[in-house]
């Protein structure tokens, strides 16, 4: 599957984000990748695209907040993420609320 990734343009005004272009773009590179495999499509609405990017740019902040972080430890707590979702919850959302997440398996053949 082809994902073209979002540009800065898209992320600061149609997203929102704040973050640096030098910090995010990475990000987004990488979680285009990762939203690409979350989705079953091969052709995109531009609605869609366009949700597709929201999905992607919540991606890439989730990951840019947690980079390198496999746990956390605070006083006496401590949590470890060793089997952290590769899709974040927002971009979950993102998807399913546009149809776009998958969820189950292809059938082939038959």
């Amino acid at each position: 599957m082809i994902l073209i990734y979002p540009d800065y343009d898209f992320y600061r005004v149609v997203f929102c984000g704040e973050a640096d272009e030098d910090i995010i773009m990475p990000f987004i590179r990488t979680a285009g990748d990762i939203i690409g495999g979350a989705v079953l499509n091969d052709y995109f609405s531009r609605e869609e695209q366009s949700e597709l990017f929201r999905a992607v740019c919540a991606q890439a902040e989730y990951m840019a907040d947690n980079e390198g972080f496999s746990s956390v430890k605070l006083g006496d707590f401590s949590a470890e993420y060793p089997n952290a979702p590769a899709v974040c919850p927002r971009a979950a959302a993102i998807l399913e609320g546009a149809g776009l997440l998958f969820r189950g398996g292809v059938m082939l053949g038959g």
